[in-house]
């Protein structure tokens, strides 16, 4: 048996540590050795050790290994095991095995010496793993891989010696890498003493990255973009790694591919990139000499309409006499381009005064107000010029070019035809408007709106039962833009029919999704657009995106705002009656905020009644809000009518709800709008702190 005192030194080793009888059966085991295996040695029980193992094969081996121990009675080699946790895990150790005898040399117990190496093996094993990996990427790779040491080659790969055109990497190994290059470098620098410093600056920067020229074995002189990794071998030598990437054939399409990329190539005229660059040149040159210079951001008006009605030949055509007339307008010395579309740009330097920009402005103007002559017919065409002027309206060349176009937009805004100077004081709310109508423009084909969802909540089990659709729209430009700011653009531009058709397509899919994963019917409400039931045909858009769905129809809801039945017509009825003959309910949302009649909910099919956020902010706290929103529910229960109550953001106003039983909730108090998978993941999930 082990001292106490024997037993304190052992429980401060950094192993785990046990002690066996002659039998395998546990004496001792020290916290360590617990902590390993999540048992106490009571729970170890009355067995050997070996029989813990789940392994047999393991067991097998543990019971040999302490047989020869207890057989030759000396201490075995130190051998790797596999540990069992209690949890099922399973830790690699290594053991080192040995004994102890009574006083008359008899062997009475087997330690155990046992260390956890399950992260060094891991370690290991991964270093092998990276190794192996190492080798086969150099091998294999496509890119030309080569290995400086002490300034010279000492490997490469396959690639490596095709691109040199050399049979075997001894044909070069040992060369400096000046030795396979011309003795000047294109810039005029001497090879060896440029590599010299390409390779210091590599160990500096921990990496470098240049174009070179080298040579092949026949001589021929080819450009290559050179990268130095420096890397420490296992002999502990600091190395470089090389890549080259062949640059012949990107330098030979050089020069067309630039030609083609600074001109436009409808008009001639320099293009957006090389109009940029122009610009700041020319702010970079007025900031030396002080000079003062104009932006005009040039817009043709109501060029689309042209473009759309009569097709692409001949918006062609109009953009390039457009071109024309302004490259006769400017000076010489000025810069005119295309910026896209029907947007150009004119560049003026060296003004005597920033006010002499309206001289050209009202030159372009009046060389427009020649009719445009395409394919035998007349066409109009009035200009809106925006201008912004270096250094009264900015010192960078972007904000320049910002703050042009804002002027330009102020001028349509003003009844286009005109030119505007960029002011301070120019309407925020206009400019914020025409950049989200201007945006608008490819907003859905670029991928820029998406849908999130609102849990909504059934208040009595405090189960999810469904969710609102919300449309949201992030903009490149203009960043997060409100549904309050662009739906009413959108529909003033007529765009709100595929926008709307987009929610519905999304909705419909999620919501199927849900049902098939959860197993369970979850609904979907979608705010659907006055014009949506109010014409026709987008109303028949609505209904065959609805039935085309998997998604039941009577899991569908449609929200409108009551503005859609100030003007009630045939047509509209018609819309309502076949929504109710399909099984798709009809919601009417912000009840109460608007012309809300109780002749409304009975004279049309509506099904759901969504009471408006403002009233479910204030009801614990207002008496006059609390009792209309009783009156509400009493009305809605005695209509047949489901309640939902939205903008819930308390627990106080939840309690208040579920005590008037009205059925339906959502809010941030349950969830924000969330992205379709996370909705997923709510739902299953979902634990309300607050019980009904």
């Amino acid at each position: 048996m082990l001292t106490p005192k024997q037993i304190e030194l052992i429980e401060l080793l950094p192993f785990a540590f046990i002690q066996v009888d002659t039998e395998g059966k546990y004496v001792y085991v020290n916290a360590k050795y617990t902590a390993l295996t999540g048992f106490t040695i009571k729970e170890f029980g009355n067995i050997p050790f070996w029989e813990r193992h789940s392994d047999p094969d393991i067991r097998q081996q543990n019971y040999r290994g302490f047989m020869s121990i207890v057989k030759h009675q000396r201490p075995a080699e130190p051998t790797e095991i596999l540990v069992d946790h209690s949890d099922g895990r399973q830790f690699t150790c290594r053991s080192l095995w040995s004994y102890l005898r009574d006083e008359q040399g008899n062997l009475t117990d087997i330690m155990f010496f046992i260390e956890d190496i399950t992260d060094i093996k891991a370690t290991e094993n991964e270093l092998a793993l990276s190794m192996r990996q190492y080798n086969d990427l150099f091998s294999n790779s496509h890119d030309a891989l080569l290995i400086i040491e002490e300034g010279r080659f000492v490997d490469c790969n396959d690639a490596a010696l095709e691109m040199l055109g050399y049979e075997h990497a001894n044909d070069f190994k040992a060369s400096h890498p000046a030795e396979l290059s011309p003795p000047f470098q294109p810039d005029g620098s001497d090879s060896r003493q440029k590599i010299e410093e390409m390779m210091q600056q590599a160990f500096q920067q921990g990496s470098h990255r240049f174009e070179w020229e080298h040579v092949r074995a026949n001589g021929e002189k080819f450009p290559v973009e050179v990268t130095f990794t420096p890397l420490t071998n296992v002999r502990g030598v600091r190395t470089l790694h090389t890549t080259w990437r062949d640059l012949t054939e990107f330098k030979h399409q050089q020069n067309t591919i630039l030609q083609q990329a600074h001109f436009d190539s409808l008009t001639g005229l320099p293009n957006r990139f090389l109009l940029l660059d122009r610009l700041s040149q020319t702010v970079m040159m007025a900031k030396r000499a002080k000079q003062n210079i104009a932006v005009l951001f040039i817009d043709l008006d109501n060029f689309k309409l042209i473009n759309d009605s009569l097709g692409h030949s001949v918006g062609d055509k109009i953009l390039i006499e457009a071109g024309e007339r302004l490259r006769n307008v400017i000076r010489g010395s000025d810069t005119v381009g295309r910026l896209g579309g029907d947007e150009f740009l004119v560049i003026l330097q060296d003004l005597p005064k920033p006010s002499d920009a309206a001289l050209v402005a009202t030159k372009i103007i009046k060389s427009f107000n020649r009719s445009f002559n395409v394919m035998q017919r007349e066409f109009m065409m009035t200009t809106s010029i925006g201008i912004a002027c270096f250094p009264d309206d900015g010192h960078e060349d972007k904000i320049l070019l910002q703050r042009a176009d804002i002027a330009m937009y102020h001028a349509k805004g003003e009844g286009k035809n005109r030119y505007q100077f960029f002011t301070s004081s120019m309407n925020n709310n206009a400019k914020r408007k025409l950049q989200i109508e201007g945006q608008l423009h490819g907003a859905l084909a670029r991928g820029e709106f998406h849908v999130l969802f609102q849990p909504m909540i059934n208040l009595k089990t405090m189960q999810v039962e469904g969710a609102e659709a919300l449309l949201r729209w992030n903009n490149n430009a203009l960043g997060t833009i409100s549904p309050d700011e662009f739906i009413p653009l959108a529909e003033n531009m007529g765009f709100i029919e595929e926008i709307g058709l987009f929610v519905i397509e999304e909705a419909c899919h999620e919501a199927n999704l849900w049902r098939q994963t959860l197993d369970r019917e979850i609904f979907i409400s979608i705010n659907v657009s006055p014009q949506q039931i109010k014409s026709g045909k987008l109303f028949n858009y609505l209904i065959d995106c609805i039935i085309q769905s998997p998604l039941p129809n009577h899991l569908v809801h449609l929200e409108i705002t009551e503005g859609v039945l100030m003007v009630v017509t045939d047509e509209v009825m018609k819309c309502f009656s076949r929504l109710n003959s399909l099984g798709i309910k009809l919601g009417l949302d912000d009840f109460g905020t608007g012309y809300s009649s109780l002749n409304y909910l009975r004279k049309f099919p509506f099904s759901i009644l969504k009471i408006d956020q403002s009233f479910v902010q204030d009801i614990c706290d207002s008496e006059t809000d609390s009792e209309l929103l009783d009156a509400t529910i009493a009305m809605a229960k005695a209509m047949h009518l489901k309640l939902v109550a939205e903008g819930i953001e308390t627990k106080e106003q939840c309690k208040y709800l579920q005590h008037t039983e009205c059925e339906l909730g959502q809010g941030y108090l349950f969830s924000r709008p969330i992205t379709s998978k996370d909705f997923l993941e709510f739902t299953a999930t979902f634990t309300p702190s607050i019980k009904h």
